[in-house]
């Protein structure tokens, strides 16, 4: 799901915008995927956990991090809190300028002390609650509680007990939900059944939403994009599709988002009749070693981790990261991610 990206240009400028990170990070982390079967990746929840974890680090562990999330650009390390303040600008925007339910957009963070440590309070930033990790079950419990809340009963198992480690000092939880009434609705009396392949040697029965209507193609010799609008016409489905069947996994390969922008200016108005898999689709992923491949690994090493010392408003989060106890700078154990999208016959609903 993408937003128009001439909307940003005032808030960026000519500085990198959201779109083009995310876009070229979702690549990147695309690529590191078994693409053999569905799957569903939040760039906007994950770009915000990354450049987040990013502010309260330093040296090269901020540099993997910034090379990760900008890999078509050369940004120093100081431009990170500048891009997250716009980040978090745009986020503002999308969630104030919604349209009487058109689309719903809304982004969560929550923090979970470990009541045997003393942490300090971040208070103004996220939400904040205590528990006692020695007591897995409880805390998976409240943990999950937190997410299914923030997206709305749609996530509700993002860690299990055994998933629990007794000498953590905080567990961080984002949240991202975008609901989107579509401009023309399918009609469900034109549903049908049929076969979705995701490989030669892969497929399921699905149900096909099917409509006529007139809308934007583009193309060129490898992909054909076909954009499906919401009634706020600032929102759309892109639904990228290769002109080689089954060649995604070749397409992806030299996929950028400048070679997408270039597509997107072919755009032309045309009367097409969609069919569309009514689905859902769940993906649950441990991105550290996703991450690790990106370059990104000094933050996942004990001793290694260069956890910031600033205690500036801005960089609170490096408070979360020190060992009270010990005084010694901590490091990050895992990143688990699950993603949902689901395609309905009057809307999109895309959780993380």
């Amino acid at each position: 799901m993408l937003h128009q990206y001439e909307d940003f240009k005032r808030v960026f400028q000519n500085h990198c915008s959201p779109i083009e990170a995310d876009t070229d990070f979702a690549l990147n982390l695309l690529r590191q995927q078994d693409l053999s079967e569905p799957i569903v990746l939040s760039p906007l929840s994950i770009t915000m956990s990354c450049a987040s974890l990013g502010m309260c680090t330093e040296g090269k562990t901020k540099k993997q991090i910034v090379k990760a999330l900008f890999p078509s650009k050369n940004y120093s390390i100081s431009f990170l809190p500048y891009w997250i303040d716009k980040y978090r600008e745009m986020i503002d925007l999308y969630e104030y300028s919604q349209l009487s339910g058109q689309v719903n957009f809304a982004t969560h963070f929550h923090v979970i002390h470990d009541l045997k440590r003393r942490h300090y309070p971040i208070r103004g930033f996220a939400r904040e609650f205590v528990t006692n990790f020695n007591e897995k079950t409880e805390t998976a419990e409240i943990i999950n509680s937190k997410m299914s809340e923030m997206t709305r009963t749609q996530i509700t198992d993002i860690v299990t007990p055994d998933g629990i480690e007794e000498d953590a000092d905080v567990i961080l939880a984002s949240g991202t939900q975008v609901t989107g009434c579509w401009k023309d609705e399918f009609d469900s009396k034109e549903t049908t059944a049929g076969e979705f392949y995701s490989s030669p040697y892969s497929k399921r029965s699905v149900y096909y939403l099917s409509k006529q209507f007139t809308t934007e193609i583009a193309q060129d010799g490898v992909l054909q994009v076909v954009r499906i609008k919401f009634q706020d016409e600032s929102f759309s489905l892109d639904v990228f599709l290769p002109r080689e069947q089954f060649g995604l996994k070749a397409v992806l390969k030299n996929l950028t988002m400048d070679t997408i922008q270039e597509l997107y200016k072919k755009f032309k108005d045309q009367l097409v009749h969609v069919k569309i898999p009514k689905f859902r689709t769940e993906t649950k992923l441990d991105l550290t070693d996703s991450l690790n491949t990106l370059g990104v690994r000094r933050v996942f090493k004990s001793g290694k981790a260069q956890l910031g010392t600033n205690r500036t408003i801005r960089e609170k989060f490096e408070r979360l990261f020190h060992s009270n106890s010990t005084n010694k700078l901590r490091c990050l154990s895992q990143m688990p991610h699950k993603a949902v999208l689901e395609v309905r016959v009057s809307r999109l609903i895309y959780i993380s």
